[in-house]
């Protein structure tokens, strides 16, 4: 059996090109990223919660990273239920002047 490398060029995601889970990406169902929360996901492992509002209704609720781009609103879109939203949680010198 002969092993070879691969040929091809691989190609380096920065997190700049993560655009879905930047304030502002609104997705195709009209639901908005409002803010990162830093709270811990219930249900991705190792994803963060992230604040959604639906521009349809203005609901708000919470959804983790992998979901931002498929998320139907729970309230008006019959979307499965969000996240459970916390207060933001604030870095180590957030707050001071």
């Amino acid at each position: 059996m002969k092993l070879t490398g691969y040929a091809g060029k691989a190609k380096k995601v920065a997190v700049q090109e993560a655009r879905t889970v930047i304030p502002g990406f609104v997705n195709g169902r009209g639901q908005e990223v409002v803010e990162r929360t830093g709270a811990a996901s219930g249900s991705g492992r190792g994803q963060v919660v992230y604040r959604m509002r639906c521009r349809g209704c203005g609901g708000e609720y919470g959804a983790n990273g992998c979901d931002v781009w498929s998320r139907r609103c729970p309230l008006c879109q019959g979307g499965a239920p969000g996240e459970v939203l916390r207060e933001k949680v604030g870095g180590l010198f957030e707050g001071r002047e």
